[in-house]
């Protein structure tokens, strides 16, 4: 995403998984705390396939940096600068992920100069497409650079 929005955020929470999981992202990343085994209900969403505990437990993490990461975040805007780009480039999202929607990706493409932004949505994938569609998703990664636009 090039700018949080809350309320673009929860509905696509909602589209995914419905209110109740769209309540507990909205709480969490509006600000508040939510206990482990709600985040999980969030975080399982956020796509068909989550990589798996031995691969998540590989990230290194400084818990003390989450909130204040958090709280830039919330104020997070770039979508001016995205004029400044000068080079072809690949937005890619699944149509199942909550956290960066396709409406999202789409004002990603939609600021960038004219003819320089390529959006693909995985059908079928969430917030990890290499994982939920790696055939399509490595295929498209590895075209892109070769042709500076998958057309």
């Amino acid at each position: 995403m090039a700018r949080f929005d809350l309320a673009r955020l929860v509905e696509a929470f909602r589209r995914v998984a419905g209110d109740e999981v769209a309540d507990l992202a909205g709480r969490r990343y509006g600000g508040s705390a939510l206990p482990a085994e709600q985040w999980a209900r969030v975080f399982a969403v956020f796509g068909p396939h989550i990589p798996p505990e031995d691969q998540l437990a590989r990230r290194v993490q400084n818990l003390s940096l989450g909130e204040p990461g958090m709280a830039l975040l919330r104020r997070l805007d770039v979508v001016a600068e995205l004029k400044r780009i000068t080079c072809p480039t690949l937005v890619c999202t699944g149509d199942l992920d909550p956290v960066t929607p396709i409406e999202a990706a789409r004002e990603i493409v939609d600021a960038l100069p004219p003819g320089l932004g390529q959006l693909e949505v995985v059908e079928g994938a969430g917030h990890f497409p290499w994982l939920d569609r790696p055939d399509r998703y490595w295929s498209m990664i590895r075209r892109f650079p070769a042709n500076g636009r998958q057309g």
